[in-house]
């Protein structure tokens, strides 16, 4: 088996440096199916995301088969890399399995790893609330109920139970040589969030709406459906 989950996956970063960071995926991922294909690999899973989506137009949740229309160098490498795992497993000895991770959440079990930068929704608000810091909403007229992104939030323990479905399903033929989308089947707007954790907690979440950022996806939904099956 390979797992190929390293790559830039800033979206921020990718627009400032749109050169470095597709180059940069793509590269590692060329690199890695050089090395299955020398070695004979015979399972290669791959760490893509929704990104790939862009702004699809959906009515309840995104399907692995829509047209994909990345608005962000991110996206772009992403699925760049998609369709390089699928021509070259085509006259090679492995069989691929592409997730597309829509937002992965939780925190790490071992507290000496911490990150810098890319934080997820959560260790935001973490952040914000440990640094007396105001939240900031990225935008409030975006096309969805309350007019704040909504998404998919997964937790990282489930995501890495996929990845071991991978082990468990390696003799499954109908398994191998797919696309499939892991999340939850339920969008949360970031308000939402923000208003239930207040619910919840005595120290409050203090916020304000700042203007839109470039690239960021209004609504990603997803369909596992495929999945579960």
């Amino acid at each position: 088996f390979i797992y190929d989950f390293a790559a830039f996956s800033n979206v921020e970063e990718s627009i400032k440096f749109p050169k470095n960071v597709i180059n940069n995926n793509v590269q590692t991922t060329s690199n890695l199916i050089k090395l299955a294909k020398k070695y004979k690999v015979k399972y290669f899973i791959f760490s893509s995301s929704a990104s790939v989506y862009g702004n699809v137009v959906f009515s309840k949740s995104i399907k692995e088969n829509v047209k994909l229309i990345p608005i962000n160098p991110y996206g772009i490498s992403k699925l760049k890399c998609e369709k390089l795992i699928i021509s070259n497993s085509n006259n090679s000895d492995f069989q691929y399995c592409i997730f597309r991770y829509f937002n992965v959440v939780g925190k790490h079990l071992f507290k000496d790893i911490k990150k810098k930068n890319n934080l997820s929704l959560f260790e935001k608000i973490l952040y914000c609330l440990e640094k007396n810091k105001i939240f900031k909403i990225h935008g409030k007229k975006l096309n969805t109920d309350d007019g704040t992104p909504i998404r998919d939030f997964i937790h990282m323990e489930d995501v890495t139970s996929a990845h071991l479905k991978c082990i468990k399903l390696k003799d499954k033929k109908k398994f191998w040589n797919n696309v499939f989308n892991i999340g939850y089947n339920k969008g949360v707007s970031v308000l939402q969030i923000i208003n239930e954790y207040n619910k919840i907690f005595k120290k409050k979440i203090k916020y304000e709406f700042t203007p839109r950022k470039k690239g960021v996806i209004e609504r990603s939904v997803s369909n596992n459906e495929k999945f579960i099956k």
